[in-house]
């Protein structure tokens, strides 16, 4: 019981434990008491027996014997008889006072067991409330291991969940870039529809200015053949111009020698006078018909001239009475000044651009 109590009022500790053990080892040592054998009476021997013995020599020295858990005295023969009256007297003392501790430590017993029943009723509860509470301690494990459980599982399904939304999700990207695909898949068929249209009209455009450049090379083909025959005509032109400068000064010099003499030539030629006053306005019209040919008829195979000769005129005006030549700025004959080639060649590429 007192190793149960031990067991117990383990987890308690304090006064009422080290009370508790106390009385454990009171109660323990008042059992080993009354269950002690008594004391014997002191061994009496007979004076007739000692007394032969003890007249002519010393008396023994008293000694113990042990006797369970007590020490028996054990007296010397001549003294056994002068002390038996004080043994009793001894005796009924040690009775009485025995007695009376025996009474004392009975009811000191009797206290500590009804302590130790106390103790005894109170570990019992204490090990009903420690049933109760293994019980609700099982319990909670149980419940503790079920939230686990289904924590786990909850975590397998979360774990399921987001894989299948990360397939979904995938899913939903695929098919959104399939629609994307799609919706630019058909931009870019028409956007290539119409860059084909464009590029067929680029090609028609193109088409058409590999045409007209062929058609401008020709025609500048052209344009040098006749700006090489206008350049001809021009210094024939020029050439023409230096003759008939001659002829004027020639004929300024004779002009001055009939001034100087008028009589002699009006003596010689009856109308001379009014041919004289008639050329002192301008000289005689000298006017080359070559020069002031139709460039269609002149060179009828040259794209200048045909488009000259396609456009307006360009004979020379009817000669004044004056013999005035046409494209003279001094109203001279056969004078024909730089610039007139040069309008005449723009006028032609003019015609021609």
């Amino acid at each position: 019981e007192t190793d149960a109590a031990r067991t117990l009022l383990g987890w308690n500790g304090g006064a009422v434990r080290d009370t508790f053990f106390g009385v454990c080892d009171v109660v323990r040592l008042v059992r080993e008491l009354s269950e002690m054998p008594r004391r014997r009476e002191w061994d009496v021997r007979s004076d007739t027996e000692e007394s032969g013995s003890t007249s002519h020599s010393p008396a023994p020295a008293p000694h113990w014997t042990s006797v369970g858990l007590q020490d028996r005295y054990t007296a010397p023969p001549g003294r056994r008889t002068v002390r038996k009256d004080i043994a009793s007297a001894e005796k009924t003392a040690v009775e009485r006072q025995l007695r009376a501790v025996l009474k004392s430590d009975q009811e000191l017993a009797r206290r500590f067991e009804r302590e130790a029943d106390s103790i005894a009723k109170e570990a019992s509860r204490v090990r009903e409330s420690q049933e109760v509470v293994l019980q609700q301690v099982r319990h909670e494990r149980k419940e503790s291991e079920r939230l686990r459980s289904m924590r786990e599982k909850l975590s397998r399904d979360l774990l399921a969940a987001k894989g299948r939304l990360t397939d979904l999700s995938m899913e939903r990207r695929s098919i959104a870039e399939g629609d994307d695909t799609q919706r630019d898949r058909a931009h870019f068929a028409r956007e290539c529809a119409h860059m084909r249209d464009t590029v067929e009209e680029e090609e028609r455009m193109l088409t058409e200015a590999r045409r007209t450049n062929r058609v401008l090379e020709e025609s500048c083909k052209r344009a040098v053949s006749g700006l090489e025959q206008l350049r001809k005509e021009h210094r024939e032109v020029v050439e023409q111009k230096a003759k008939e400068e001659e002829l004027e000064k020639i004929e300024a010099r004779e002009l001055q020698q009939l001034r100087r003499d008028p009589d002699t030539v009006a003596g010689l030629h009856p109308g001379a006078d009014l041919d004289v006053r008639s050329s002192r306005g301008s000289p005689p019209n000298v006017e080359p018909q070559d020069l002031w040919a139709s460039p269609g008829s002149a060179s009828r195979g040259l794209w200048a001239s045909s488009l000259v000769g396609g456009g307006p005129s360009l004979s020379p005006r009817p000669l004044s009475s004056a013999g005035e030549v046409p494209g003279s700025s001094r109203g001279m004959s056969g004078h024909v000044p730089r610039e007139s080639g040069r309008s005449v060649a723009w006028s032609v590429f003019g015609a021609g651009t």
